[in-house]
């Protein structure tokens, strides 16, 4: 329905719920034959543990590429000014800082690299060929859809990021700390939150496809699950 309305077209909500629930219902089907648990099995160890730990090795890895750390300690600086805890906002450990950086991609890329050796050297769980085709089928499926999906114009549901430099944001945190310590008398000119989304040329800029397509498959492997 919000999809439709993004769009301009008039929400049609009888038509999207038949289509989804004929869809999945169709998509149900095969899991109640006698092979059901195993086939689910199957997709769920090719599909979920493969995408999920390659789509956390890559987003990790663009979270600095297109987010940046100095962006991030501002962001929860900001968003953290004037709490009772942290009157001067609060900053990020650099422990998380080697985690993300460090510690999540590789791990993740060793289990990735762990498994794909493991199942290439013997069947997952033994169980036949046919089975064993449909997993690798469709684990090439999600990879060759998601990169496709995430670099299409228009195709992202992801909002656009404030490409601004954490320099000139770090100008404008004397003006919100102004604002948090100001008596309730003073009278601040307001602060325009909006200046940067409304800006025809930051708003144009999205993240690359790398990170899209990272950010892709965490939902995307998070929802096959």
């Amino acid at each position: 329905e919000d999809f439709r309305a993004s769009r301009g077209h008039p929400p049609r909500r009888i038509a999207v719920v038949a289509a989804v629930s004929i869809v999945f219902f169709l998509c149900g089907l095969p899991y109640c034959t006698r092979m059901g648990g195993e086939l689910l099995d199957v997709l769920d160890h090719y599909c979920t543990s493969y995408y999920l730990l390659l789509g956390c090795c890559l987003e990790a890895v663009m979270f600095h590429v297109s987010f940046g750390w100095d962006r991030l300690q501002l962001t929860v600086k900001q968003a953290t000014l004037g709490s009772r805890a942290n009157p001067q906002g609060r900053s990020v450990s650099p422990f998380w800082r080697f985690c993300l950086l460090t510690t999540v991609p590789l791990m993740t890329g060793l289990l990735f690299l762990r498994l794909l050796i493991t199942d290439l050297t013997e069947p997952y769980m033994g169980y036949p060929a046919f089975l064993q085709v449909i997993g690798w089928a469709s684990f090439a499926l999600v990879l060759v859809l998601t990169p496709c999906c995430c670099c299409s114009k228009g195709a992202s549901s992801l909002l656009p990021i404030d490409a601004t430099p954490a320099a000139e944001k770090d100008a404008e945190l004397p003006a919100a700390e102004a604002v948090k310590e100001a008596p309730a008398g003073d009278q601040l000119p307001p602060h325009n939150f909006s200046a940067h989304s409304t800006d025809p040329q930051r708003s144009a800029k999205r993240l690359p496809a790398l990170g899209r397509c990272a950010h892709w498959a965490c939902c995307w492997g998070s929802a096959v699950s």
